[in-house]
């Protein structure tokens, strides 16, 4: 068997195991799949290794495949959805997960990245900076209220948060984690469950702006695709649930689909 063969029977049995061994970090979701609860210390580095081993593998396919592994993740089940999902968070009470907007994929990381210099970075593409503008404006119109808002330190994700917010705090514990080393992997996937099940001040939203391996690891769903916004209920000790999300191309819509609120002020911190 020859190195390729080699590397790809690895990565099919790792993503078999993925996919049916745990049945999407079961041991700590409840039975509809979406509230996740602490999982005993050695169970949680089981989905981290076998997710390491398929991104190894996927980065021989290019920087795109490594960061967005389609199939790694199974479909999430979706509570809320459309004018629904818009008039839930517009009373506030959840935590938004957003995945940073679109990136430029001819310029990948740096093999030494300095998270002080974009340029040892992938970054946001001409399209991406759009996104996000979008993104923030709708948000506004929709009069959803934003709070505080969080960024990995990594360039992407604070540009994602300059446009679409006016700005943000950066929270370490959000960076890339597909970067770090498998203990290091299950530290940031803990931190990042803490803070999905963190209410947020009342009446407003948080916002954690973060990658896609972030919320793999933390949750078994990968937020695909660039872009989209998962929406999560913190529920404190007992963890959170995943009641929704809006992929990019659904703002435009939402606007001509949710009537405005009447009497309503700019939501969204710009």
């Amino acid at each position: 068997m020859n190195a390729e063969s080699s590397t790809g029977a690895v990565i099919a049995q790792a993503t078999d195991g993925l996919l049916h061994g745990f049945r999407p970090i079961g041991s700590f979701l409840s039975k509809d799949g979406i509230r996740p609860k602490r999982a005993p210390a050695g169970f949680r580095r089981i989905p981290v290794i076998l997710l390491g081993l398929v991104l190894l593998g996927a980065g021989s396919a290019g920087a795109e495949d490594a960061d967005d592994p389609e199939g790694a993740s199974p479909e999430p089940t979706i509570e809320l959805a459309g004018p629904a999902l818009v008039e839930a968070i517009r009373d506030g009470g959840f935590v938004l997960y957003l995945r940073h907007m679109e990136t430029d994929r001819g310029r990948p990381d740096a093999e030494q990245i300095d998270l002080a210099d974009c340029a040892t970075q992938r970054v946001l593409s001409a399209e991406g900076r759009g996104q996000a503008d979008r993104i923030g404006r709708a948000l506004t119109e929709l009069s959803v209220p934003v709070g505080a808002v969080w960024s990995s330190p990594y360039c992407r994700c604070r540009d994602t948060a300059l446009l679409a917010f006016g700005g943000s705090r950066t929270d370490d514990a959000l960076r890339y984690a597909r970067h770090e080393a498998t203990a290091e992997r299950e530290a940031l996937a803990e931190a990042l469950r803490e803070r999905l099940s963190r209410a947020p001040a009342d009446g407003t939203n948080t916002v954690l702006v973060s990658h896609s391996t972030n919320m793999l690891f933390a949750t078994g769903v990968s937020p695909r695709p660039e872009g989209a916004l998962y929406v999560f209920r913190p529920e404190g000790a007992a963890g959170f649930r995943m009641v929704g999300r809006i992929l990019p191309d659904q703002w435009e819509r939402l606007l001509v689909q949710v009537p405005a609120r009447e009497g309503a002020s700019p939501a969204s911190p710009r």
